[in-house]
């Protein structure tokens, strides 16, 4: 019989067979309440505009990009925990080529930097407007330079 106050203990066999524990206090918000909801993985852009009460799990991987990586890590009301292949993330660094370990600090900026990419294709119209517009630029500095001498 659970009485006010009373702090329930939860153990999940997992189908490894392997079984967890954790108690309802681990996991209760301020006023208590357990908020535990059975969820399924999801792709970052099917997440779009959704938010989680609770944490979020990300498997971050070298092919998100800036957006990517936004919309992955902004889901969450509570918190983000990130996983990362640091064997994939070693590839990017260019030092396990050499046969070298990165440290931690490495590792980090490296996950910066490929969280950094922009990977947003330009449509063929905006390509040329912006090739025009350089065009423009060039041949108004030529113009300039001709009236200056």
């Amino acid at each position: 019989m659970l009485q006010q106050g009373d702090d329930i203990r939860f153990t999940v066999k997992l189908d490894s067979g392997r079984t967890v524990s954790f108690y309802q206090s681990d996991y209760s918000d301020e006023q208590g309440r357990l908020q535990l909801v059975q969820a399924y993985a999801c792709t970052v852009y099917s997440s779009q505009g959704a938010t989680v009460d609770g944490d979020t799990f990300v498997l971050y991987t070298t092919a998100m990009d800036r957006a990517a990586s936004y919309v992955a890590g902004s889901r969450h009301k509570d918190k983000c925990h990130w996983f990362v292949n640091g064997q994939e993330l070693d590839a990017q660094s260019g030092q396990a080529d050499k046969g070298q370990t990165p440290d931690t600090e490495t590792r980090l900026k490296t996950l910066a930097r490929c969280m950094s990419i922009n990977k947003h294709k330009a449509m063929a119209c905006e390509y040329i407007a912006e090739q025009e517009a350089q065009q423009e630029a060039t041949q108004q500095i030529t113009n300039d330079n001709e009236l200056a001498a």
